[in-house]
């Protein structure tokens, strides 16, 4: 994600829409910010960010210049003293090494992508 994405964030403010949503589907545009980056074919892939981690997200690119983050580094997720940014998935692979964990292999972004999209049909589930 580049800084320019962050910083371009969205709230919510489209009152024609608002009036075909439900008093929860407003309370939770108005709970998210929305960003929007670059996916694979260059296709928009929304992300929608709580309170809490827009909270995170604001103070780590506010202290860019103490942790030695170049300027012209267009990354959100930037390395110290490069151009370059850090990956997810060697970060989890590195967590998961040194973590201790018994099988560090079964800890990895593509299964925890899959996790998550499943404990989401779960929680979705209607009584019928």
């Amino acid at each position: 994600m580049s800084v320019s994405s962050f910083s371009a964030r969205q709230t919510w403010s489209h009152p024609d829409v608002e009036l075909a949503l439900t008093d929860l589907e407003k309370k939770l545009c108005h709970h998210f910010q929305r960003i929007e980056i670059k996916g694979k074919r260059g296709r928009k892939v929304p992300l929608l960010l709580t309170p809490e981690m827009q909270a995170s997200m604001d103070l780590l690119n506010k202290t860019r210049n103490a942790c030695e983050v170049p300027e012209n580094n267009a990354f959100f997720f930037a390395r110290p003293q490069a151009l370059t940014h850090f990956r997810g998935s060697d970060v989890i692979r590195q967590v998961a090494q040194s973590c201790g964990a018994r099988n560090p292999e079964a800890l990895s972004s593509t299964k925890l992508r899959k996790h998550v999209a499943t404990m989401s049909q779960i929680l979705n589930l209607k009584e019928n």
